[in-house]
Order: structure tokens, then sequence, then C-alpha cells
């Protein structure tokens, strides 16, 4: 649980519009930013989106602080229907209103459910920087609270996971934008009857219905079952409420241990690190230990949910020193040994400024030359005819191949590409591993791409769109001046 959330609101009466009433009264407090309603077109959302507004009219809220966002994933064909509702909805109401659109064609591993919400979550995020919000409300109620603390047991997750959904969390770690959930302890049947009694308008996801979701067979087969075995869903969100209170004397005596644990941080330009003994973790209670590690992450300034419990249990139980351990892009943790004893060290590698995709001059305009700190110097010139040199750092490619502009930058997660006398497309982060460049070192490498992704990593292999075809010209001639890894 983060120490620095903010405190959650005396619980109202079994009322949506109550409830926000009390919300808003902890928002009046903090500042005067505007607040942000994710509204999706369900019933819940809907709730929510009609509660608000009305909890504002009995308060010195104005409406001109609420906008409301809504996220089309394009994943049904029902989806521009929902879009609809809640542009007439917001319409009628009288308020503002933002419309993003996901893109899931390529994010990442993980099921499609949790890359929509890993992708809606950032769209969201944005909106609300772009808005100058600091606070997000959602309409996951109680209901939602069993079925997560539920999926959460059966994935066989730690004693956090079994808290459940927080009504209160910072969307971003060290970041002031808030997620609120003011209805999570209302139930589903109470919106439904609180939405129906005003004649509320809202669309239903048949998706919801399928089976071929876990948290569809949770809610239709087995929280019914277990219903009816005497367990009922109130008594999970009973436990995850007391999960959340053991959670923070947890994170209360992790503070506590911090103060003697000899942790030494160090800070610099390019990343920061985190030294701590390692005898001084085995020590403490598990659950401690892990959060006195998680808050020594979360200073160096790594995302939340960096740390998992299998990490955690690996790093511990480690008897020697041995490899680097990756527990996301630029974070890195290993076992070290100073003087007989053994330390725990996790490095996070700051990513240079200016580090991220910057174009150069089209491809018709060679000659130029671009330069990214910490990643090299990129020279591209035009030929009528290639003499391609069998240099690692060189290469000759049609310049018909290019689409918009060249950058020079570091891999992205979950990006692909085909490799030149490959069938299919490959990760990036594969091809890396499979020639053996260390794990610390692979989000550093510099990459080649243009407008439609990779075209080069440099000293491994080219993609299949910059194979010559002909000998008819104009070429370009790549150069790659790298910064050496170790620098």
């Amino acid at each position: 649980m983060n120490r620095n959330a903010p405190s959650v609101p005396t619980p109202a009466p079994d009322c949506p519009q109550a409830r926000c009433r009390a919300m808003l009264r902890a928002i009046e407090q903090s500042d005067e930013a505007p607040v942000a309603l994710a509204v999706s077109g369900g019933m819940d959302s809907m709730v929510l989106l009609h509660a608000f507004p009305g909890a504002a009219e009995e308060t010195t809220f104005p409406r001109s602080r609420i906008l409301v966002l809504h996220v089309n994933h394009h994943l049904r064909a029902s989806a521009s229907a929902d879009e609809d509702l809640v542009r007439d909805t917001t319409s009628r109401l009288g308020l503002a209103a933002e419309f993003l659109h996901a893109d899931l064609s390529d994010t990442g591993k993980g099921s499609l459910e949790a890359r929509a919400r890993q992708v809606r979550y950032s769209l969201l995020y944005s909106a609300m920087k772009r808005a100058g919000a600091r606070w997000l409300l959602t309409a996951h109620h109680r209901d939602d609270q069993a079925e997560t603390i539920m999926l959460q047991h059966m994935r066989g997750t730690g004693l956090l996971g079994l808290g459940g959904m927080p009504a209160t969390r910072f969307l971003v770690a060290g970041r002031p934008q808030r997620l609120c959930r003011p209805f999570l302890d209302l139930s589903r049947h109470t919106l439904e009857d609180w939405a129906r009694s005003r004649d509320i308008r809202w669309r239903d996801d048949l998706s919801n219905r399928t089976l071929t979701h876990r948290r569809n067979l949770v809610r239709h087969l087995i929280l019914p079952y277990l219903e009816k075995q005497g367990l009922h869903r109130d008594e999970l969100t009973t436990l995850g409420r007391g999960v959340q209170e053991c959670m923070q004397t947890i994170v209360r005596l992790a503070i506590l241990a911090e103060r003697n644990a000899g942790i030494v941080v160090t800070s610099a330009p390019r990343g920061s690190t985190a030294k701590m003994p390692l005898n001084v973790l085995k020590k403490l209670p598990a659950e401690v230990a892990f959060h006195l590690l998680e808050r020594q992450l979360s200073n160096m300034g790594a995302p939340a949910g960096s740390l998992s419990h299998d990490a955690f249990a690996r790093i511990v139980t480690a008897a020697e020193p041995g490899d680097v351990r990756e527990l996301r892009r630029n974070l890195h943790v290993r076992l070290l040994s100073q003087e007989g004893e053994l330390f725990v060290e996790a490095r996070l590698r700051k990513q240079a400024p200016d580090r991220g995709e910057v174009g150069c001059e089209t491809v018709l305009r060679p000659p130029t030359k671009l330069v990214v700190e910490g990643l090299g110097t990129l020279e591209v010139d035009l030929f009528e005819k290639a003499s391609p040199p069998h240099a690692p750092d060189e290469l000759w490619i049609p310049a018909g191949a290019v689409r918009g502009n060249l950058v020079l930058r570091s891999p992205g997660k979950g990006e692909r590409m085909q490799p030149l006398g490959m069938s299919g497309t490959r990760l990036l982060a594969d091809l890396l591993r499979e020639a053996r460049i260390p794990a610390e070192e692979r989000w550093r490498r510099p990459i080649i791409a243009d407008e439609e992704g990779p075209l080069w990593l440099p000293g491994i292999r080219p993609s299949e769109r910059c194979r010559v075809l002909h000998h008819q010209g104009p070429f370009l001639r790549l150069r790659l001046a790298a910064v050496p890894q170790n620098s």
C-alpha cells in the first residue's frame, strides 16, 4: 500500500450521490483542479455520470471543473453506440467531455483484457495531464471488489493482492494524479436500483456474459456457486478491508526497520542505486522485508509493482553472488559481496532526456548527422550506386524502403520487426537476448527506425525491408558510431 496515498473519506449512506458528495468534500479541501470521470457507458459508470454532477449542485463545486473521459477500445461492433450514448448524455448534462481511442494492435504481452486496461489507464492519465486534472473517479463497486479478490486468490497472489482495490491510490508513483472509487462499498444491485429509479440509460456489454474471460467465470459461475455454499461476496470484501489494514501495519513496520537496516542510497544523473545487507532482509518477516525492498525501489523512482513476490523470493534465498536480475526495463537487482558480507543492490538507470525518438532530416535531403546523447551518432548519406562493405556499423538500404523520417533511439517494449532472411516478425528483446547482449544493456542499445518501426539493430541484423532487390539507386548509407555501453 502506498504510504503517501490520500486518506479515504468517511463512508456516507448507501446512496451513489451521497458517496460522491463525501468524495467532493475531500477534493474541495485539496485543490481547485478539474475532476475527471471515467465513463464507459455501462450501468455503473452512467450512475457516476449522473450522481457526481448531482452532488456538485449540492456543494460549491462548479460543473465547469468536471471532465468526462470515455475510451473507445474498438473491440466490439457496439463500441460506437457506447460512445454515442456518453456523448449525448454529457451534452445534455452540459459537461465537458473528451473521447479517447485505444490502439491495441501492438501493446505487448498478456491477455487482451489486461492490455486493454493498460492502454485505457495510459490514455486517461495523458488526458488528465492535458486538462490539469488531479482526480479520476471510476465506478468500481462492491461486486467488482469481491471478483477482484477472488481472481487474485486464484492467481496465487501475495497478501497485498487479497486486499483488492484500494478506495484511493495514486495513478502513477510520484505523480499527483489520483484514482478514486466512491462506490467501492456499494453493491451492483444498489447502483442499478438507483439508475432505474431515475430512468438512466446505459449500455450492456454483451462480452461480459461470455465465459471466455476469467472474470466472467468468477462472476457468473464461481461466486454464485460459493454463495449457495454459504460464502457471500460481503465476506470477501470484509477480507479485503482486513488485509488492507494489515498491510498498513506491515508498511509501518517496514518504515521502522528501514531506520536501522544500514541501507545506502546513491543518486547520479544517469541513475540511482540502493544497497542493503542481505542478512537484514532475511531476519525480517517475509512481508515486511518485501515492502522494505519495495520502498527502496519506489524511493529510487521505480514504478509501482516492479518487484514481484517470485523475484523477491529468488533474491533473498540466493546464497552467493549471481547474475543480474532484470525486474523491468532499466531496473536491475543483483547480489554482491563486499568484505565478506552479501548485499542486495538495486540499480535504476534513468533515461536520458533527449534519448527518445529524435527525427533527422528526411531521406530526400541527406547528408545529415543525428546525435543522441547516450546512444551515439548516426550519419546518413545518399548515393546513386551502392558499394556495401562488410562492417557491423554500416548499412546500405534502398532509399525507397524508408517511410518518413529516420530516427535513432533505444528499443521500445514489445517492439517487433521481421529480420532480414527470416519469415515472420520477432521481438527485439528476443533478438538482443539471442545475440547475448547483457540484460542490463538491452534497453540502452541504439536502433534505427522510421515511422513504420525498426529498420536496423546495428551489429545484429537489419529488417527485411532493407533488402536490396536491384542495383538501381538511390541508396542510403547509414553509419553509426555507438556510445560504448560501459561508459
